[in-house]
């Protein structure tokens, strides 16, 4: 039981001994050094007044929203959302009508 004991102990050293230089180097290559980066500066003249306009009033420079355009889009994007659910998609095989053709084809305020 002894010799084995002591080749157990061995091979255990030797082991460390190629594994730990191995597991060092992946360690220090998981782990980056701090980059240095070249600071470089922003030239903000040609829209320092925009910045001021903005700084001062917020609100007042963003876009205007058109409700009217807004809800024939919202409509629109929830007619495709919805006709692409899998319960209003054809089946292969199934025969389709001219009903079926003309919902397809329905859109809100001409748009496709």
């Amino acid at each position: 039981m002894e010799p084995m004991a002591i080749i157990l102990g061995v091979s255990g050293i030797l082991l460390l001994a190629f594994a730990w230089p191995a597991w060092r180097r992946e360690c220090r290559r998981r782990i980056p050094e701090e980059r240095h980066w070249e600071c470089s500066t922003i030239n903000a003249a040609p829209i320092a007044h925009r910045l001021e306009r903005v700084r001062s009033d917020y609100v007042a420079t963003l876009a205007p929203l058109h409700a009217g355009m807004f809800h024939e889009e919202l409509l629109s994007a929830t007619r495709r959302a919805v006709s692409h659910l899998s319960f209003f998609r054809h089946r292969r095989g199934q025969p389709h009508n001219e009903h079926d053709d003309q919902l397809a084809s329905f859109s809100p305020a001409g748009k496709s």
